[in-house]
């Protein structure tokens, strides 16, 4: 499993290293660029180094015992540039440099396992680096002298003051003592000394040879300590500056860069990376391509709305024809109906935001899928944007709002042929209601449109804009994802957490407006009903959508008389498809001109 792992996270950092090299390479050749500069416009500065083996103070005979031997070494070091010993060394060095300067050039540090102080010293010059290290030395030894000296005269004066006051007191004792013995010897003829006296005389002489003893040893102790130090190696002049070091500057501005790089890269592979290519949707959405539909010319003819049937050779028909295949390849897959069992499939097509195409996809795909012989209705759920209605004929019918009612209805929905395709019903989205669907009737329209076709494509409203795609997507048995080509990756994966929380199968994702070209069938906007909400944003209705602008409605075809509609014409002869009762069997076909009454189609 750590195996797998590990091998997952390598292929993840190497497609990461691939998608954002340029990032990455700009980055690193900037703050290499950036560091050499910077480094090559310092100033020239050798540095030198001296060193010091501190003699252990509790072996020296100082009297005083030292419990951490690593902390004395780090208050020696900190001793080392202190104010008094930087004006000695400045007079060591003929007041070459101020105490400021040499406090900001001289730097001491103390070893680790050792009783070892480094002092490094910079200056213009090498062989003046190493004379402020050893002048910096010196003066270090020196002061410690100087203390250690002025420790042993303070604390032998006090002892001395000690041993005067002893000599006193016994000079007392010696004098009572010596009258003792005349007043004695005179009245018996030889005199006895006073026990008191004579042992507090003895106490006393022990007290004063002690400290005599005393101010021997601290005498003896301080000319054997000295400076503390055990062994000192002298600085010698470097043979290569320490600054400027524009190569080595380079190289961190270059790790540097790297870092900076990656983090800007996972910045924007986290909140502004789009799906530029059709593979690239997969990832995210974990769902399979089931094709990719080209941009089209800008046009106002009908073979923009239906191209797979009024241009077979085009780029968008054959893109059409190829998707339905794929889309039922995937149903079969995942154990769809087969053709005529009287138990179709509902499949909700739906998008992650307005404007990606999702009503004319709807309406394609099932044109396609009726040229294949297949059984198709395509039905329009989105009350309020109503494209796929607008799309294929008047809005003022009854549909799929009243199949689930208790409404008398026509016997079946009535056909469209697209361009002279084969027919196609299409079931319009019917009245406004009021609120959403409730979710029986919406489960009795889809059962009774079942028993008609082998598959109901039903155009659902945006994903992240409208609340009932979600309870739309519930009811059906499977999902379809238009992506538009652009779509940044972090809407892509809120798509994805939305349908996992619905819960049905999605068969894949269909890349719409894919390739280069002018802007065709697939900028009609999508703005009739619906707020173009921040689909990025936190939830619905939260703002304007600034980032994904609405794309411009394609100007209206104009009128084709109804006599125009042979077989091969590119003319659409539609009419309108009404929802009904499932038994009725079916329903002469109705033609109507072509055109869309002056409306332009929203939702797509």
């Amino acid at each position: 499993m750590e195996t797998d792992s590990a091998a997952r996270s390598a292929r993840r950092l190497a497609a990461f290293l691939a998608r954002q090299w340029h990032l990455l390479l700009a980055a690193v050749i900037v703050c290499a660029g950036v560091g050499f500069l910077v480094a090559a416009s310092q100033p020239t500065l050798s540095a030198s180094t001296a060193t010091m083996l501190l003699a252990d103070p509790n072996e020296a005979g100082t009297g005083r015992a030292v419990v951490d031997p690593s902390r004395h070494v780090r208050g020696e070091a900190r001793q080392v540039t202190s104010t008094p010993v930087l004006v000695a060394a400045r007079t060591l060095l003929n007041d070459r440099l101020t105490v400021d300067e040499l406090r900001h050039r001289v730097r001491a540090e103390a070893a680790d396992q050792l009783d070892q102080v480094s002092v490094t010293a910079l200056d213009a010059t090498p062989e003046g680096a190493a004379q402020v290290a050893n002048a910096v030395v010196a003066a270090y030894r020196d002061h410690v002298r100087e203390q250690a000296r002025f420790a042993a005269a303070a604390a032998v004066a006090q002892l001395d003051e000690r041993i005067s006051s002893l000599r006193d007191q016994l000079a007392g004792i010696d004098e009572q003592l010596a009258a003792g013995r005349d007043a004695d010897g005179g009245a018996a003829g030889g005199g006895q000394d006073d026990p008191g006296l004579t042992a507090a005389r003895q106490v006393l002489l022990a007290r004063l040879l002690s400290l005599q003893s005393r101010v021997e040893e601290i005498t003896v102790s301080a000319a054997a300590q000295g400076d503390g130090v055990r062994l000192v190696e002298d600085a010698v002049a470097p043979d290569s500056p320490a600054q400027p070091r524009p190569l080595a500057a380079a190289a961190l501005g270059g790790l540097f860069g790297l870092l900076l790089g990656g983090a800007a890269g996972w910045w924007q592979e986290r909140y502004r990376r789009r799906a530029d290519r059709p593979a690239e949707p997969a990832a995210v959405l974990g769902a399979p391509l089931l094709g990719e539909v080209p941009r089209l010319p800008a046009g106002g003819e009908d073979d923009q709305v239906a191209p797979e049937a009024a241009e077979p050779g085009s780029a968008a028909g054959q893109a059409y024809r190829a998707l339905a295949e794929s889309v039922w390849r995937a149903m079969t897959t995942a154990g769809g109906p087969a053709p005529g069992a009287g138990t179709g499939w509902v499949v909700a097509v739906t998008s992650p935001r307005p404007g990606d195409g999702r009503s004319l996809t709807t309406f394609n795909l099932a044109a396609a899928m009726a040229g294949a012989g297949r059984r198709v209705a395509a039905a329009d759920a989105d009350g309020r944007g109503r494209g796929l209605t607008r799309l294929a004929g008047p809005a003022d019918q009854p549909g799929l709002a009243e199949l689930g009612a208790d409404l008398p209805v026509p016997p079946a929905p009535r056909p469209v042929e697209p361009g002279g395709s084969a027919a196609l019903a299409v079931v319009p989205a019917g009245a406004r209601p009021a609120g959403p669907a409730p979710p029986e009737q919406l489960r009795q329209a889809f059962d009774r449109l079942r028993e008609h076709a082998d598959i109901v494509l039903v155009d659902t409203p945006p994903l992240l804009v409208d609340g009932d795609a979600a309870a739309i997507a519930a009811r059906a048995d499977a999902v379809i994802l238009v992506v538009d080509r652009g779509s940044r990756l972090r809407v892509l994966a809120r798509a994805r957490q939305r349908l996992a929380l619905v819960g049905t199968p999605v068969l894949g994702y269909v890349f719409n407006r894919s390739g280069a070209g002018q802007p065709g069938y697939g900028d009609y906007g999508y703005g009739c009903d619906y707020d173009l909400v921040d689909s990025e944003g936190p939830g619905h209705g939260a703002g304007r959508d600034r980032q994904d602008p609405q794309p411009p409605a394609a100007p209206a075809p104009r009128e084709r008389p109804a006599a125009t509609t042979g077989a091969g014409s590119a003319t659409r002869e539609r009419a309108v498809g009404l929802a009904a009762a499932a038994a009725e069997g079916d329903a002469g076909r109705a033609r109507v001109p072509a055109g869309r009454g002056g409306t332009e189609p929203c939702g797509s």
